[in-house]
């Protein structure tokens, strides 16, 4: 399996494994399901006056989570933040955001579909794929991303995305693999390019051509 770029570049931190209780005063947890649930279980244990969570970065963490921190920063010091109240979860109507995840939901519910109930060509019933054209084939039941590379050589990953599970599609303008789902975007090679997806997708052995 390939890194994804975050895996194979990212400074590895040589920190100590939390093996017992401890007390603090303030708790910082990140997005995504593990800060959630750790905020949740906390806050069940009735230490919720000093947690903050900061999520919803849409894939752009490294703008937002920056923004994230100095926001957080200056409320647990007690300075005032003229951002602060424009991101905080309470500022949303979820009246007004109804309309937005509805429509969200039904999108994500039809790229499902399409993605596992649509027509999806065996690979030898797919025709010829042209040099660097894309197609999702099924092989023994399978579904598989199968491009052509420069040097007239198909390659062939898995088309399910690693993070929940949609097919993807070939986008020829970049060449890459894209999730309709949820936006995560994987190199020619599989390679995670963009989230929410952090694993690469497997690489997958074509069978022989027939003689």
């Amino acid at each position: 399996m390939h890194p994804s770029i975050w895996q194979a570049t990212a400074q590895k931190l040589d920190l100590p494994a939390l093996r017992s209780d401890m007390t603090v005063d303030t708790v910082i947890v990140g997005g995504g399901m593990t800060g959630l649930t750790t905020a949740m279980k906390l806050s069940g244990a009735g230490s919720s006056k000093n947690i903050y969570i900061a999520t919803g970065f849409a894939a752009d963490g490294l703008t937002w989570g920056a923004l994230a921190g100095t926001v957080i920063a200056d409320e647990i010091l007690g300075k005032p933040d003229e951002s602060a109240a424009q991101y905080r979860p309470t500022r949303i109507d979820p009246g007004k955001s109804a309309k937005k995840f509805v429509s969200e939901s039904a999108n994500v519910a039809k790229e499902y579909a399409v993605g596992y109930l649509g027509s999806t060509p065996e690979l030898n019933e797919a025709g010829d794929i042209a040099i660097g054209d894309g197609r999702v084939v099924k092989i023994d039941g399978e579904r598989v991303a199968v491009r052509r590379d420069a040097q007239n050589t198909l390659r062939a990953v898995s088309a399910v995305c690693t993070h929940m599970r949609c097919i993807v599609g070939w986008n020829g303008a970049e060449q890459t693999w894209d999730c309709r789902c949820h936006g995560s975007r994987f190199s020619a090679d599989g390679v995670v390019i963009e989230g929410p997806a952090l694993e690469a997708l497997k690489g997958v052995a074509l069978p022989p051509a027939p003689s």
